[in-house]
């Protein structure tokens, strides 16, 4: 047996160009799943959004079945804060009246999910969720309340 043919049978590692291509492939991969991971965590992200605004409205619901009135201030809720973040502060909500207010009973509240977290204020799909006490959702984004909601 020579040495040139010893060592072309020993010599059974990756050539470089080998290693590059197999580099590109993954890039390639990588620029294409990235963005659709992204867009998917967004997506899931909107659900708490969602469900922070019903577990809202519920007390809002409940404070008026006490007080024939509903209230802006939702520390009177219970909540800590005015404008309380959702369990993972990706939204905060935001009270207001529907319409000016017959004294001395409000007859609509209108929550708002405002985006907070630098991942969904990207979200231009589905930028704010709207939930009303008569139970009209909207949301202000290039969406529709169907996709968003």
């Amino acid at each position: 047996m020579s040495i040139s043919t010893f060592r072309q049978s020993c010599s059974r590692g990756f050539t470089l160009i080998e290693i590059m291509i197999v580099v590109a492939i993954i890039g390639v991969l990588a620029a294409v799943a990235f963005p659709s991971y992204q867009r998917y965590v967004m997506e899931s992200r909107r659900t708490e959004a969602k469900s922070f605004l019903n577990q809202v409205m519920q007390q809002e619901e409940k404070f008026y079945t006490e007080n024939l009135t509903y209230t802006t201030d939702l520390t009177a809720l219970g909540y800590s804060a005015a404008s309380p973040r959702s369990e993972n502060s990706y939204y905060r909500i935001a009270a207001q009246l529907c319409t000016a207010p017959a004294a001395p009973i409000t007859e609509c509240v209108r929550l708002r999910a405002i985006p907070i977290s630098p991942t969904q204020l990207n979200d231009t799909e589905c930028d704010k969720f709207i939930l009303d006490s008569r139970g009209r959702k909207r949301e202000t984004g290039t969406g529709t309340v169907a996709d968003c909601w």
